[in-house]
């Protein structure tokens, strides 16, 4: 299990520095072994370690408890992401027998990289073939989105995130014959390449409810 014990505060834009105080508890029930390049220079690397988990939150402060399913990964870059990527979705989604997860990049200089894996509850994992790239338009910042699914438009249940360069959603998806909830995360390195997004970087990014 992986445990992580907060003793912090907020930003003063979200809450006049209140305290944040409590222990979240991580238990993998599928791990990856190796991690994956995204790049042909092999410059980033992504590695989901764990596809699959069981995580319990208990905040004393703000007084929040609570438990659900999880996931669990780790991006690893020899190069800044605005120099190496112009653009990415990411997705997960959990499955009877294990996960579905996706990488669709476009690097800096024009190329695809795209990773499309379905993970076995013994963490094995395979090349997962017949995923369809539905454009999902444009998130409230203007960043392009789109969701690999078996071809049946998914629906957006709701925003987590949402921000000039970044946006992380929640979908209901049909993958490998299953109709399931995936995260998506849509990332924009061409828009934080630019001087006044990354100014922004040090603020927290709008939750929506």
């Amino acid at each position: 299990r992986l445990v992580v014990t907060l003793d912090e505060r907020t930003t003063p834009l979200a809450g006049f520095r209140r305290p944040v105080r409590g222990r979240v508890v991580f238990h993998p029930d599928t791990v990856c072994a190796e991690p994956l390049f995204l790049d042909a220079a092999r410059e980033h690397r992504w590695w989901p370690i764990a596809p699959r988990g069981w995580v319990e939150v208990d905040l004393a402060e703000p007084g929040l408890r609570f438990a659900a399913h999880g996931y669990l990964d780790a991006n690893l870059g020899l190069s800044p992401l605005d120099r190496s990527f112009d653009h990415w979705c990411w997705s997960r989604g959990r499955v009877r027998d294990g996960a579905i997860i996706t990488y669709d990049a476009t690097l800096a200089d024009g190329s695809r990289a795209h990773r499309a894996l379905r993970v076995a509850r013994d963490g094995a994992c395979s090349p997962l073939e017949g995923l369809v790239r539905s454009s999902m338009g444009l998130t409230s910042w203007g960043i392009p989105r789109h969701v690999a699914t078996d071809g049946a438009r998914p629906s957006r249940l709701r925003s987590l995130e949402d921000g000039p360069f970044y946006a992380r959603e929640v979908w209901q998806a049909e993958l490998a014959g299953e109709r399931t909830v995936v995260v998506h995360e849509t990332l924009s390195g061409r828009r934080l390449r630019r001087s006044w997004v990354k100014l922004c970087t040090g603020y927290r990014m709008r939750v929506d409810g």
